[in-house]
């Protein structure tokens, strides 16, 4: 889906630490011009694949400097992607307030935390909504011989 509609973006800031969070890293750091990627964990920055052509920064994305590190104010989307939702809604606020960041879309685990980002021009992903969705599929095609729902 995400290579279907790509946007490209000057410069993009993506934090968070799992096996999802590199691959999207690693795909817009071959459509974008400028991306890093921002954790605390030295050891898995190190690990990403040699097709990630970004950049990296280690340091705790809540810290205001660490953002800034990453030349935030010239960003034009964040994705931040930690397991942490008020990690995730806190530096959300940061990016929308401080760093006038265009386009925030976070993780958020807990879907009854979508209303403290009303009107905030913050999007969320919520794998929740995104199982919920993928299931309903299932059966809404019931009955249905498709290769894609077997």
């Amino acid at each position: 889906m995400f290579a279907e509609n790509k946007k490209k973006f000057k410069h993009a800031i993506v934090i968070g630490n799992s096996k999802m969070v590199s691959e999207l890293a690693t795909t817009l750091s071959t459509i974008n011009e400028y991306v890093t990627l921002i954790d605390n964990d030295k050891d898995y920055l190190k690990s990403l694949p040699s097709s990630y052509l970004g950049n990296t920064l280690v340091g705790d994305p809540l810290e205001y400097t660490v953002l800034d590190s990453a030349d935030a104010k010239r960003a034009d989307i964040i994705f931040v992607l930690s397991s942490d939702d008020a990690k995730n809604i806190f530096i959300a606020h940061m990016a929308k307030t401080y760093f006038n960041i265009e386009r925030v879309v976070i993780h958020l685990e807990d879907d009854n935390l979508a209303h403290t980002l009303e009107n905030t021009g913050i999007d969320y992903v919520s794998p929740t909504g995104i199982e919920k969705q993928s299931f309903m599929q299932f059966v809404e095609s019931e009955g249905e011989d498709d290769e894609n729902t077997h």
